[in-house]
């Protein structure tokens, strides 16, 4: 993705995010005196689950349809926005604000690839997911919240249940007050 991008004549980056792993970053720098705008969308895809008649990393085309992981799941609207930014720059608007294309990695695992991006101090005011939602604007997105819960219990084994505390029949009635 970097290749091509930086041969349609944009600005790449590829931050690491971990291992092997980064993202594809291209910019259409603007004068700098307006608002910024971020496309982002992920470029992985989930794990292939159980039913596949078809090899789901082969993306094959049949019948005017592509086949294969990811299909659905935001590489129609990663593509979208890749022309879309490849548009501008070709009818080369006098852009006042920056606009960044962000193909992040790491959606399934908490959004690392864009929660990098932050870290790095990437930041735009507006931004654009090009996630299913059939065809509706959204004006909101989904957060997520991680935490852990400690809840501490005694094993006895079976013969002597009496004796132990169940950490998950502790956890369940201190939930339901």
């Amino acid at each position: 993705m970097a290749e091509e991008l930086h041969g349609r004549g944009f600005e790449v980056a590829q931050p690491p995010i971990s291992g092997e792993r980064v993202n594809t970053l291209a910019w259409l720098r603007g004068t700098g005196d307006g608002s910024s705008l971020m496309l982002n969308g992920h470029i992985d895809t989930n794990m292939p689950g159980l039913g596949w008649t078809r090899n789901p990393w082969s993306g094959d085309v049949e019948d005017g349809f592509v086949y294969g992981l990811g299909s659905s799941n935001m590489k129609a609207a990663d593509a979208a926005m890749i022309e879309a930014f490849t548009a501008v720059r070709q009818v080369g608007p006098d852009l006042r604000g920056d606009v960044c294309l962000a193909m992040v990695v790491g959606e399934l695992q908490g959004g690392v690839g864009t929660l990098q991006l932050l870290r790095e101090g990437i930041r735009t005011q507006y931004f654009i997911v090009g996630g299913p939602t059939d065809l509706a604007i959204l004006t909101i997105h989904a957060g997520s919240f991680e935490f852990t819960i400690d809840t501490l219990g005694r094993a006895r084994h079976m013969s002597k249940m009496e004796e132990g505390v169940s950490a998950i029949e502790k956890m369940c009635a201190s939930w339901l007050r």
